[in-house]
């Protein structure tokens, strides 16, 4: 993982810092073990968050950004269906979902049932089963 070092002008980062982020794909380096990286990238990366999963932050959050702002146009009052809603990409599908105020129908196996509403699913589709649960009732339907 990334420790910044140093940058002309750059705020908000000392030296010494753990951070993450991604590097520019289209510059020569991005996947070798010392690379440039702009600030603007960066951000800090807090200590109850390891380096591996640091790793997998970035991509997932932009490849679920992507998805559902910049080719879904996901916004408020909106409901959005997100399959695998506990997977890595998908739980910040999730989340960012939740955050703009759209209603989230999960699907995923019986094993993540319990992680999707604490993540802001409202309701959640066992693909093992075919049962709708709704978090915020006791109650669950057969599809």
């Amino acid at each position: 993982m990334w420790s910044w070092s140093w940058g002309y002008g750059i705020t908000g980062l000392r030296v010494g810092q753990r951070v993450f982020g991604m590097a520019d794909w289209t510059r020569n380096g991005a996947l070798a073990e010392y690379t440039t990286v702009e600030a603007r990238n960066l951000a800090p990366l807090p200590a109850d968050i390891d380096h591996t999963v640091a790793a997998a932050l970035p991509t997932s959050g932009l490849t679920a950004w992507q998805g559902l702002f910049d080719h879904g146009r996901l916004t408020t009052g909106q409901t959005v269906l997100i399959h695998g809603a506990a997977g890595a990409v998908d739980s910040f599908a999730v989340q960012l979902a939740r955050e703009v105020g759209a209603r989230v129908i999960g699907t995923g196996r019986a094993s993540g049932r319990d992680r999707a509403p604490a993540l802001g699913v409202d309701a959640f589709t066992d693909l093992q089963t075919e049962k709708l649960e709704v978090a915020d009732e006791a109650t669950s339907c057969s599809t």
